[in-house]
């Protein structure tokens, strides 16, 4: 409930906000309630199905594949044994 209503409220305030009879019009239209539900049910019919086929690169439901490679981490400040030099003083 209340999916995609800011969504709806937010185009209607961008269409009243370009020029234009008809972008005026469209937008104080999607201010009412009866068109903004009109206007999420058909979205949200049109936007579902494309959303369900939509693959996340990297992800795969069945789980995960691949090698595994183990080994080390080794940082490279850990390397370093000489102390940094002290901050210069300004003049």
């Amino acid at each position: 409930p209340g999916q995609g209503r800011h969504a709806v409220t937010m185009l209607a305030g961008l269409l009243i906000a370009i020029p234009g009879f008809w972008t005026d019009l469209a937008g104080l239209l999607l201010v009412l309630p009866p068109i903004q539900r009109m206007v999420r049910a058909r979205a949200g019919a049109w936007v579902e199905p494309r959303m369900s086929r939509m693959r996340m690169p990297g992800y795969d439901p069945r789980g995960f594949s691949g090698d595994v490679v183990e080994g080390t981490v080794i940082r490279v400040e850990d390397l370093r044994q000489e102390p940094p030099e002290p901050p210069r003083q300004l003049p």
